[in-house]
């Protein structure tokens, strides 16, 4: 890349086409959706780091990366013209991309969509996919984290998801699984995600139950969300959201393992008609794997235990 030039463009001659953004789901931008500390550091400090442009013909811009920064010196300062970085109009694209990759780093680092939608853009602007895998190889370590043929996956996730997976709302972690799921049922449950507040272990032992009941039903998600058991655990207005995702889970569980749900009901009932005494308890093997059950006792302290221990060890031994 030849030395940087920088110079006063009027903002009248940048043209923001969002061909470069990493944030294309968020669409247009005002000043209202800059975070407050790019805010403050504008209006204390003003541009720190110049936007980068590419010249263009009859003296215009084109936009690479800088949005925000240029959103927030016209409406805070009301400036009508900024000192930007050029790039020539005969750059080389990999310069281009090297510019919006690092700029991204620099804000924050490059998360999983962020890289996602730069992988897409080296696909659509580097014509060879050879060039583009060694263009990609030689970024600076943490710039790309996955696999190319993954992250090019990601990047054509519908906007919505795009979203979701950004802000954080549906974890890194399940973004491999839902492309086992179609379209509708990936936005499905980013909609169950939200409205139960998932947490990212919720979430991949979710879908994955999820994705084997609709499989083994031959139904989408949406249709199975309509059964009464998970309809009746959505829909309970008088349960708060950690209640909900509780009764929910549950319910998911009982129809994801059936046969365990039914033997669980039967050892509960059974151990109920016993009446055990308070403090005790009488518990299966995981799974109902073993025959084998567990008794447990709460004593007021070990000479209690030990009273009822002289009895307990002569049933043992006569067993």
């Amino acid at each position: 890349m030849n030395a940087p030039t920088f110079a006063h463009i009027s903002l009248e001659n940048i043209d923001d086409t969002g061909k470069y953004s990493l944030h294309p789901f968020f669409g247009p931008e005002d000043v209202s959706d800059v975070s407050a500390d790019l805010q403050n550091s504008v209006a204390l400090c003003g541009i720190l780091t110049p936007p980068v442009v590419v010249a263009q013909s009859e003296g215009r811009y084109e936009l690479v990366c800088g949005r925000q920064r240029l959103l927030c010196t016209s409406a805070i300062h009301n400036h009508s013209s900024c000192l930007c970085r050029v790039l020539s109009e005969t750059v080389a694209v990999e310069d281009i991309l090297t510019c919006v990759i690092e700029d991204q780093c620099a804000s924050g680092g490059v998360r999983i969509m962020e890289q996602a939608i730069f992988v897409g853009l080296c696909r659509d602007m580097i014509d060879d996919r050879g060039r583009m895998e060694k263009f990609i190889r030689s970024l600076p370590p943490g710039r790309i984290t996955k696999g190319s043929h993954f992250l090019l996956q990601l990047s054509q996730l519908d906007d919505r998801l795009k979203t979701a997976v950004h802000k954080g709302i549906v974890s890194e972690r399940i973004l491999g699984d839902l492309h086992s799921l179609t379209e509708n049922d990936r936005l499905r449950f980013a909609g169950l995600a939200e409205e139960l507040r998932l947490g990212a272990n919720q979430q991949k032992k979710l879908i994955s139950q999820l994705a084997d009941i609709c499989a083994r039903k031959g139904i989408g998600l949406d249709t199975l969300l309509r059964e009464d058991s998970l309809r009746k655990a959505l829909e309970d207005p008088l349960c708060a959201t950690p209640q909900k995702t509780d009764r929910f889970i549950q319910a998911v569980g009982r129809l994801s393992h059936p046969s365990l749900t039914r033997a669980t009901e039967s050892f509960v009932a059974e151990v109920r008609a016993l009446n055990l005494p308070e403090g005790c308890a009488l518990a299966p093997s995981p799974s109902f794997e073993r025959d084998e059950v567990h008794f447990s006792a709460r004593f007021a302290n070990l000479r209690e235990f030990q009273d009822f221990w002289k009895i307990m060890s002569k049933a043992i031994t006569d067993r």
